[in-house]
């Protein structure tokens, strides 16, 4: 993470920092270790207009409902690279005669995006619960604003 997008999390630590320390500085160079303390506000501001900024990149708030894989036989991949066919498959189909690339995702809403390369996450709340009292109202849910991933 910290290396993705050219550094893009470091330089905005660097500019939505509070407060910098190293831990252990008494001690031998292996246990020693930097802590950073951002302003939440101001790294959100700050994240969000650098990675706006960035060249063939789009953000999209969206939930995935599933992948879009193409799937080519061993055959036609010999002849033609263009001659697959796209469509959603079970993965846990193992056929050795076929090659299987994803393409992109589905979104919940139906939508289809297609890209080169698919980076898989949880979202920060998976399975995410809340309890308030002792126990008396339990329920799903995420940060406000922000739903609670269940699949």
């Amino acid at each position: 993470e910290i290396d993705a997008l050219d550094g893009l999390m470091a330089k905005t630590a660097d500019d939505s920092g509070i407060q910098f320390r190293v831990l252990n500085s008494s001690k031998g160079k292996a246990v020693r270790g930097v802590r950073a303390q951002m302003d939440r506000e101001l790294y959100k501001k700050h994240m969000q207009k650098l990675v706006g900024e960035l060249p063939n990149v789009t953000v999209v708030d969206a939930c995935v409902s599933g992948l879009l894989i193409e799937e080519e036989e061993e055959e036609e991949r010999k002849e033609s690279s263009n001659s697959s066919r796209r469509k959603n498959i079970n993965i846990s189909n193992s056929d050795s005669n076929k090659s299987r690339t994803c393409k992109g995702v589905r979104l919940e809403d139906g939508t289809s995006v297609f890209a080169k390369a698919v980076v898989i996450t949880t979202g920060t709340f998976l399975r995410g619960v809340l309890h308030l009292g002792g126990g008396e109202k339990v329920f799903n849910a995420g940060r406000i604003s922000s739903n609670v991933t269940e699949r």
